[in-house]
């Protein structure tokens, strides 16, 4: 049995590198913040351009099956909310697929979503989108999750006063591979191994 490099290549790629993302540092800064599309493994910090106070508007794309955390530092005593919001719309299939979830630490919020035929009926309702806001002493937590099978829209706004500490982002998958997805790919690559070198000492 032969094994092209390509092949014993992938495998390789398989055991050390399933899962993990090719983490990338972006940094923004200022009061009003257009990140783009966004991509699995990004991350960052934040900075504020006021000095007494803090007040910044974020959005961005989230590609399909990724989810953003915005991590916050206030300080003690700090006035400050927390705001989230995440929608979605695509058609897919002869579906249209809508979608929207808000957050915020100030008051109530509201998830939905629909999923609509080519007769304009309502047949699912199953939201794609989950956004989270949360506020706990001097942390400060803000997520978009996308579910969908497309890109969705998210966007967050914080304010404090005094100003932040710190802030900064993370871009994950939603849908996590399994743990034991590494361990299947290392053993495949042993038995790989081990057939290359009974076949070796077959023709020696």
């Amino acid at each position: 049995m032969k094994f092209s490099p390509t092949f014993l290549a992938v495998l390789f790629a398989l055991c050390f590198n399933v899962g993990i993302a090719q983490a990338a540092e972006v940094d923004f800064s200022g009061g009003s913040i257009d990140m783009g599309t966004v991509s699995i493994g990004q991350f960052g910090n934040l900075t504020s351009t006021t000095p007494l106070y803090t007040q910044m508007g974020i959005q961005g794309v989230l590609p399909s099956y990724g989810k953003i955390v915005f991590d916050y530092t206030l300080p003690v005593g700090a006035t400050s909310n927390i705001f989230s919001q995440g929608s979605y719309a695509y058609t897919s299939g002869g579906l249209t697929y809508t979608g929207m979830s808000v957050s915020s630490t100030s008051g109530p919020g509201f998830t939905f979503g629909q999923v609509i035929d080519s007769g304009s009926n309502i047949v699912g309702t199953t939201p794609l989108v989950l956004s989270f806001a949360s506020l706990n002493g001097t942390t400060g937590i803000a997520t978009i999750t996308n579910l969908s099978a497309s890109t969705a829209s998210f966007f967050s706004n914080i304010f404090s006063f005094p100003s932040l500490r710190a802030a900064s982002y993370n871009v994950a998958s939603a849908v996590p591979l399994p743990a034991s997805l590494p361990m299947f790919a290392m053993g495949l690559v042993g038995l790989v191994m081990l057939a290359r070198s009974r076949k070796s000492k077959q023709g020696a």
